[in-house]
């Protein structure tokens, strides 16, 4: 992916979130503009591979959830729309069960060593599925591996390397850059958080979408720099690309 089609691809994300929220803000309006830059990642993905097709197979299938288990990169517009998918699709006595389970986790990430922070599953797994699937964050629609096994070694060892088809990994990371812009534009905290972390503020907080929604900094406590400095990673240095 040349660097003309990772700035196009910001740019896009970024007047279609900011196009959304600069009138008007609503939880509503939210989801929209979440669901677009899915959308149009998800389009600019097929566009590619049909024009290069990867290599090799992509070895992603469903019940594979070896990198359910690392840290991942949101904003806030994305875990509000996930936290609305399971308000509609869970029971009380459910999400409460989920709760439990995010304060465990996110818990368990701080207090933990570096493989407490790699290996904790995250909330949203069960019987190793993703029970929010539709709604998954971008981060985790561009996560991909050509090989499972190289995956489930790597999170036994914390060693070696996931062989990913990096095309899918950057189209969704600079959308998810755009989209991190036109929240901004939109005067919103759009600082990226941490989704285990960002997941339990938002099922704590009945009013955090409303706060945010205000400007205010709903998702204190979250925020990824400040919940896991050390492991930041490229992600979050793509963010710092300028308009």
């Amino acid at each position: 992916m040349s660097a003309e089609e990772y700035l196009e691809g910001v740019q896009q994300a970024e007047r279609e979130a900011a196009a959304n929220l600069l009138g008007t803000k609503s939880v509503a309006r939210v989801e929209e503009s979440v669901a677009g830059a899915v959308d149009f990642a998800e389009r600019l993905s097929e566009f590619q591979r049909e024009a290069s097709p990867p290599e090799r197979p992509i070895d992603c299938k469903e019940g594979c959830a070896w990198c359910c288990h690392f840290p991942v990169a949101v904003s806030a517009a994305e875990v509000i729309r996930i936290g609305e998918h399971l308000r509609a699709s869970r029971s009380p006595e459910q999400l409460a069960t989920l709760r439990s389970r995010a304060i465990e986790a996110d818990e368990r990430r701080r207090g933990g060593d570096a493989r407490a922070r790699t290996s904790t599953p995250c909330p949203l797994l069960e019987n190793g599925r993703c029970i929010a699937y539709d709604v998954r964050p971008l981060s985790c629609r561009g996560c991909n591996s050509f090989d499972a096994r190289a995956c489930e070694r790597h999170y036994w060892s914390g060693r070696g390397t996931m062989p990913v088809h990096a095309a899918q990994h950057e189209i969704h990371s600079s959308v998810f850059a755009g989209l991190i812009h036109g929240l901004r534009d939109a005067a919103l905290d759009a600082q990226p958080l941490e989704l285990v972390a960002a997941l339990r503020v938002a099922l704590e907080r009945p009013d955090a979408a409303s706060r945010w929604l205000k400007g205010a900094s709903a998702f204190e406590g979250a925020y990824f720099l400040d919940t896991l400095p050390e492991v930041v990673g490229d992600l979050l240095g793509e963010l710092a690309l300028k308009k």
